[in-house]
């Protein structure tokens, strides 16, 4: 049962609601990417040779980045969404993106 999960849309149907996107287990799912995908791009530099793989600071400063990025690529969404009048649109839009990236 666990695993038509991935094929199906359930869960984007039952949580329709946009307020979802605030709730806890996205919000927790949401720090465990950026502290992979900082985790990956510092294990990349790494092996390229352009860091080192205990260096701490410079995974603060990753991970920092990716935050600050992705939530500005979020409010950019939201002031075009605004401009365009297409609010529930992307609103729908970014819990598509949640759901199916969690």
């Amino acid at each position: 049962e666990f695993s038509k999960l991935i094929f199906s849309d359930k869960y984007a149907k039952i949580y329709r609601d946009t307020s979802n996107l605030k709730g806890s287990f996205i919000v927790g799912l949401f720090f465990v990417q950026i502290i992979s995908f900082a985790f990956f791009i510092q294990l990349t530099m790494h092996i390229f040779g352009y860091a080192s793989k205990t260096d701490w600071i410079l995974f603060i400063q990753i991970a920092t980045f990716l935050l600050y990025f992705i939530l500005a690529k979020y409010l950019i969404e939201k002031i075009v969404a605004t401009s365009f009048n297409i609010e529930e649109f992307i609103d729908l839009l970014n819990l598509q993106k949640a759901t199916y990236r969690t």
